[in-house]
C-alpha cells in the first residue's frame, strides 16, 4: 500500500469515528444512557400523541376498579419547577393484568392499554385519573404503577415505580428495596367516598438516578 492510499484510508476512518462521536452525546459514550438499562421503556414513543397537557386520564370510567387521582410536581435538582418534561404511565387493570388494547404492538402491548402520557408546564404540575391497579395474579408483588422520564436532550429512563402505603403487599422488607429513583414512590392515599383515591408524589430529576449529571 503507498501512502497516499493509507492517508486516504486513515482520513475516512477518522473522519467515521468523528460523526459516530457526534451522534452519540458525550454522557453517554462515558458511562453509558442515563439511567442505566431500561428494557421496553421505547414504550413512550409508541403511540404517543401529538399534543401533551399536563394532566391525563389513564382509566376511564368505564375500566372497572377503585377510582385513584394521583398528581405532583417534578422539580430539578435546585428544587425549582421542571416544565417541558414528558412523564409516561403504564399499568395493570384491576385484576393485575396488563390488558392490551386492540391492535397494540411491540413495547405498546406489553404495557397494556391502561398507559398515558404528560408534560409538566411552567410550575412543573402532573395529574392523571385511573384506577387502583392490581397486584399480579397469584403474587405477592406490591400494586404499582410504572413511570418513565423523559426530559429534554437525554434519552428516557425508568424512575421508581407508584407504590401505595397501605397495601398490605409493601411488607417492611419490600420498602428496603426501593431505590428512591426520583424521589421516593411511596404514595400515601386518601380516600374520598367508597371508591375513590387521592395521592400525591413530588418528583425530583436525577436523584439517585445513573449517570445523570
Amino acid at each position: 500500500m503507498n501512502n497516499t492510499l493509507f492517508f486516504i484510508l486513515a482520513s475516512l476512518l477518522l473522519s467515521c469515528a468523528q460523526q459516530k462521536s457526534k451522534q452519540v452525546p458525550a454522557q453517554q459514550q462515558e458511562t453509558g444512557p442515563v439511567g442505566g438499562p431500561c428494557e421496553c421503556c421505547e414504550g413512550i414513543y409508541e403511540d404517543m400523541p401529538d399534543f401533551l397537557r399536563w394532566e391525563t386520564t389513564v382509566a376511564d370510567e368505564s375500566e372497572p376498579g377503585e377510582r385513584l387521582y394521583l398528581s405532583g410536581t417534578i422539580r430539578d435538582r435546585t428544587g425549582h419547577p421542571a416544565p417541558g418534561i414528558i412523564l409516561y404511565v403504564y399499568q395493570t387493570n384491576a385484576e393485575g393484568r396488563y390488558e392490551p388494547a386492540e391492535g397494540q404492538k411491540g413495547c405498546a402491548r406489553r404495557h397494556g392499554k391502561l398507559r398515558g402520557w404528560m408534560e409538566t408546564g411552567e410550575n412543573g404540575q402532573y395529574g392523571f385519573y385511573t384506577i387502583l391497579p392490581g397486584s399480579y395474579p397469584g403474587s405477592r408483588e406490591p400494586r404499582h404503577i410504572h413511570v418513565v422520564v423523559k426530559e429534554r436532550g437525554m434519552n428516557e429512563y425508568w424512575i421508581d415505580s407508584f407504590v401505595f402505603d397501605h397495601d398490605p403487599f409493601l411488607t417492611k422488607d419490600q420498602r428496603g428495596r426501593l431505590s428512591g429513583i426520583g424521589g421516593s414512590g411511596i404514595v400515601r392515599l386518601q380516600q374520598k367516598g367508597d371508591e375513590s383515591w387521592t395521592g400525591r408524589r413530588d418528583i425530583m430529576l436525577g436523584e439517585n438516578v445513573a449517570n445523570y449529571k
